[in-house]
């Protein structure tokens, strides 16, 4: 999948009106996600996306493979690319969306089976009313 396909997945899953925006949700998603994932994990999904996206991943990071809450993943894609809490769920969903046609069902399996099981929310959608995806106002 090339750049301005994959922009155009995440606009659509994301529900986003311009690639600007979908490079914003993408940057965001996807320097977060490098904070949860080890370095090898890191190469291994890199080596599959569209070179644009591959520094994305790997921001420096002070500790390898950190371990927070889906919460606080959202609270994080929101500070990077600058929106609300709602936004910031709706902009990470779309963008693993885009993520799961990029790269193959192994690769994702591998990421999320490594992740707390709240992380499945990304793929699933909400799994109760305390969901951190439930909407809130911040």
């Amino acid at each position: 999948m090339n750049i301005h396909d994959f922009y155009a997945h995440a606009s659509y899953y994301a529900q986003l009106n311009t690639e600007a925006d979908a490079r914003r949700a993408t940057e965001a998603t996807l320097r977060t996600l490098g904070e949860l994932l080890h370095r090898t994990e890191r190469h291994r999904l890199a080596a599959q996306l569209p070179r644009e996206l591959k520094d994305f991943l790997f921001e420096r990071h002070e500790i390898d493979g950190q371990d927070y809450s889906l919460e606080e993943f959202y609270n994080r894609v929101g500070a990077r690319a600058e929106v609300r809490y709602a936004e910031a769920v709706r902009w990470s969903r779309g963008v693993i969306a885009a993520l799961r046609l990029a790269v193959t069902a192994g690769e994702m399996d591998s990421i999320f089976s490594l992740l707390r099981s709240e992380y499945a929310e990304l793929v699933e959608g909400p799994h109760g009313p305390l969901s951190a995806t439930v909407e809130r106002e911040r």
